[in-house]
Formats: structure tokens, C-alpha cells, sequence
């Protein structure tokens, strides 16, 4: 993806399916742009637009494109001005849900409550992480997160991966707390994985069969 396609405001389109870099390299970067999510997310309200700016980073890097820091700065940027309103209404919606899930001690099965607000927070958190992942420049955030939402019912694998994902990276910051400057990368690097996994699946579907040949 060149510079052009950054700043050209193109919609939301589906990516291509990723190419292999060397190891060390992806995980350099995976390192770096995990730095870049834990600075830019300190508001908490630019945590959404820095994993979209950094699934983008790392996507380049996959396809051997152009992944400089100073494209990263830049989309970081585009992507808090696209995504503002989403990176303001995850931490509200969580703060929400934490606040009923600790309500939910003194209320008659509060187990089951428990349970219940848990999922919708996995769900929501999911959702979000999906629709960061297929970010662009000039996309809505509106559409993204309803074609992230359909993904995330027709995908439930994917979805589940995340869930395990983010679990990992939680217990890996509750072990070491300095392992926040990681872990952001991490996630990052489970959503392009995701989100590629969508695509090769897609990929395959439409390849016409044996039979169709």
C-alpha cells in the first residue's frame, strides 16, 4: 500500500492475503508498534485508533511495503480523527459493564449476572478489535463496526481467538506489568492474523471446485 492509498480517504476494503516475512523482523515490529499502541492509548481514548493505525503498520510490513515510523505517526493521526468517537465509547461501555459486573455481587444470581456481562464485554471488545483491523483512511467508522459485527457472528473461531488472545495478554500484564509495552503489539498482531485467516477463507470460497472446472 503506497502513501497515496494513506491519504486518498479510500473506503474500508478487504485485505490482501498476507505474503511471509522473516521472523525477526515481524517480531521487531510486532515490539515496536506494541510501544506505539501503549504511548499513544495513555488518554485510554486513543486506544482504538492506535491499534487501527497499527494493524495497518503491521500489514505493510507483512506485504513487504513501506512500514517507516513516520507513516505510522501519520496514520495514528488519520485514524483519531476517523475513529474518535469509537475510541471514546469502548472505555465508557467497558467502565459501564465493570461498574454492573461488581453491582452484580449483591444481586440474586449474581454468578449467572456475572456471566452474562463478561460475554457482553468479550463480544463488544471483539466487535471493536475487528472493525479497528479493517481500518482505512476516510472509512466509516459506522459500517466498519457492522461489517466487523457480521464477521464476528459468521467467523465465531476468529472470535474465540481474540477472546484468547486478549486473556493472554491480560495474564501476561497481571504476571509483569512492564509487559504493557508488549502486549499491545500482541494484540495487534492477533487481529491481522484474524482478519487474514477471514480472508484466506474467503479466498477459498471463491475458487471454483473440481467439479466446477
Amino acid at each position: 500500500m503506497t502513501h497515496d492509498d494513506v491519504t486518498s480517504g479510500a473506503g474500508p476494503r478487504r485485505s490482501a492475503p498476507l505474503g511471509r516475512r522473516d521472523k525477526l523482523g515481524l517480531l521487531g515490529e510486532t515490539l515496536v508498534v506494541g510501544a506505539a499502541v501503549a504511548v499513544v492509548s495513555i488518554p485510554l481514548v486513543t486506544a482504538v485508533p492506535a491499534v487501527a493505525a497499527s494493524v495497518r503498520h503491521l500489514r505493510r510490513h507483512l506485504l513487504g511495503e513501506p512500514d517507516t515510523l513516520g507513516a505510522l505517526g501519520r496514520e495514528i493521526v488519520l485514524a483519531i480523527r476517523d475513529l474518535w468517537w469509537v475510541g471514546i465509547l469502548l472505555p465508557v461501555a467497558l467502565l459501564v459493564l465493570g461498574f454492573n459486573l461488581w453491582a452484580a455481587a449483591w444481586v440474586p444470581g449474581g454468578d449467572v449476572v456475572r456471566v452474562v456481562i463478561g460475554a457482553i464485554a468479550a463480544a463488544l471488545v471483539v466487535v471493536v478489535l475487528r472493525a479497528a483491523a479493517r481500518w482505512v483512511p476516510g472509512a466509516q467508522p459506522a459500517r466498519l463496526l457492522a461489517d466487523a459485527a457480521r464477521r464476528s457472528r459468521s467467523d465465531p473461531a476468529g472470535s474465540a481467538l481474540l477472546v484468547v488472545a486478549l486473556g493472554v495478554c491480560g495474564m501476561l500484564v497481571w504476571m509483569l506489568v512492564p509487559l504493557l509495552l508488549v502486549v499491545g503489539g500482541l494484540v495487534v498482531l492477533a487481529a491481522v492474523a484474524v482478519e487474514n485467516r477471514w480472508d484466506l477463507r474467503d479466498v477459498n470460497l471463491d475458487e471454483p471446485g473440481p467439479a466446477e472446472r
